[in-house]
């Protein structure tokens, strides 16, 4: 919601993000297309052990430019 949204402090949000980067780059996929980015994938091991039985791993976030769904930026 746009409550949420709007109480989010923007400067801490990109320091998370660069801290992430720096400190796990395997654990990020980007997608573009002509130089742009279109979509992008956060994931690593499961945060509560146990939880996902049989799977490796977790998707924290999944985000895609609503202009570039549909568009198989999603697939192998």
């Amino acid at each position: 919601p746009d409550s949420v949204l709007d109480g989010m402090d923007e400067a801490a949000r990109v320091e998370d993000w660069l801290w992430n980067l720096r400190t796990y780059p395997e654990s990020m996929l980007v997608s573009e297309s002509d130089g742009a980015v279109q979509a992008f994938a956060c994931f690593g091991k499961p945060r509560r052990p146990g939880a996902l039985e049989g799977y490796d791993g977790e998707i924290f976030g999944l985000h895609v430019k609503p202009d570039a769904k549909g568009r198989g930026h999603g697939t192998a």
